[in-house]
């Protein structure tokens, strides 16, 4: 008697030169999904995982997001897809197509309000008000006049940041206000900035960050994962490289009130200050998608990828379990990078790099977000990406931070 076999679901992820990407890769990969993998560079490492069943080159985000939503839209009708999965800043430009990707696979994609609610960090402020979340005083002032006059009222540190960014790009700290007018102007010089999208300063509040990424259904949080930057690259206010799953019940809250003040569906990841002296969590950033952390809450068990998959097939999901206190993952290659630059410190703080240094060796074997022994060729790729662009870091003023970035981060030339 012939039987009838279960034809295989069908994904299609982007975002490869993330993380999370892959985490999504292997969770659904290792579940019998059947995988393709789309992204605008050819070395985006989790293009190469085993369990990618194909592979396909699409415009890249950074250069030709037009081309880049033109393409997937194509592939999308195409490929008889059961769900699509997006795990970086492509959800952006995607927004403004959502109904029409709706069409085609299931998914769960921000609004473009909710997008710029949560990219664009004065909205954020607003938000925040709104859910009664601590944000700190911030400032969008015009060149030359209006930064000079602010300088003049800065009575401590703050911070020049991108209006819409993520990770630690364009971030600069303002130790003294009368630096204020030459740092605003590098960043504005840096990243071509014109009005509306000038950036903002910010209060500098003194305190330890805790990261949160939460999962919603509806305005309420299905799952959720806090965690706290052990080491970071760059040192200041740099990518989290080393990170703990910890407990912190007034930023869990605080995350709840945002998300119940939007009513949301999926992903989010806040980004938390907590005053040093008050203990009180101020929301800083926001982003509409998964981040690193995701790694984390799968390997500790609250499967955050199997829950979203499921919300995106129209099911109710109940709240996960959550991810054991004291749990740690690593993103080798910034951990390594981290390394080279104690050496280099070394040379003024020889002690206390060789301290921290020591912690580092301590932690060598803690679980990696991208090196995994059953599927090693990501990790592989990853390094062969990081030396053939190592001459960017080494001979030019390019950022450390857009190195693994670049390819994924969406610009807005539109404002």
């Amino acid at each position: 008697m012939h039987k009838n076999k279960t034809p295989r679901r069908r994904l299609l992820v982007t975002g490869l030169f993330e993380p999370a990407a892959l985490a999504v890769v292997r969770r659904l990969g290792r579940d019998g999904w059947h995988v393709t993998a789309a992204d605008g560079h050819r070395m985006a490492y989790g293009l190469f995982s085993r369990y990618v069943a194909r592979r396909v080159k699409i415009p890249s985000l950074r250069l030709n997001p037009k081309g880049y939503v033109q393409a997937l839209l194509r592939e999308l009708a195409a490929g008889g897809y059961d769900v699509y999965f997006p795990t970086f800043e492509e959800v952006i430009p995607l927004s403004r197509v959502r109904d029409e990707i709706l069409r085609h696979a299931a998914t769960v994609l921000p609004t473009p309000e909710e997008v710029d609610t949560f990219h664009d960090k004065a909205r954020l402020g607003e938000l925040a008000q709104r859910a009664g979340v601590r944000y700190p005083a911030t400032w969008a002032p015009r060149p030359g006049e209006e930064v000079e006059d602010l300088r003049r009222t800065l009575d401590g540190p703050a911070v020049v940041k991108l209006r819409r960014g993520s990770g630690s790009a364009g971030m600069r700290k303002v130790t003294d206000p009368a630096d204020l007018p030459r740092v605003y102007a590098e960043v504005v010089r840096a990243y071509n900035l014109r009005p509306p999208l000038l950036p903002l300063v910010q209060k500098w509040v003194d305190g330890p960050t805790v990261c949160s990424l939460e999962l919603a259904q509806s305005g309420n949080v299905v799952g959720q994962i806090l965690v706290r930057g052990i080491r970071t690259m760059p040192r200041d206010a740099g990518t989290t490289v080393l990170r703990e799953c910890i407990r912190h019940p007034a930023a869990e809250e605080a995350s709840r009130k945002l998300i119940g003040a939007l009513g949301y569906t999926g992903f989010v990841g806040f980004d938390y200050v907590v005053d040093r002296v008050t203990g009180e969590p101020y929301v800083v950033d926001a982003n509409p998608r998964p981040t690193p952390a995701l790694n984390l809450a799968q390997l500790g068990g609250c499967d955050l990828v199997g829950a979203w998959v499921r919300i995106a097939q129209g099911k109710s999901v109940q709240p996960l379990p959550p991810c054991p206190e004291g749990l740690r993952t690593r993103v080798h290659f910034g951990d390594w990078a981290w390394l080279a630059e104690s050496l280099v410190r070394g040379l003024r703080h020889p002690r206390e790099e060789a301290r921290l240094r020591r912690g580092w060796w301590r932690d060598r074997r803690t679980p990696d977000d991208v090196w995994d022994r059953r599927d090693p060729l990501p990790a592989l790729v990853l390094w062969a990406y990081i030396l053939t662009h190592a001459p960017r870091l080494l001979l030019t003023s390019y950022d450390a931070t857009e190195l693994f970035m670049f390819h994924n981060r969406y610009v807005d030339r539109e404002g």
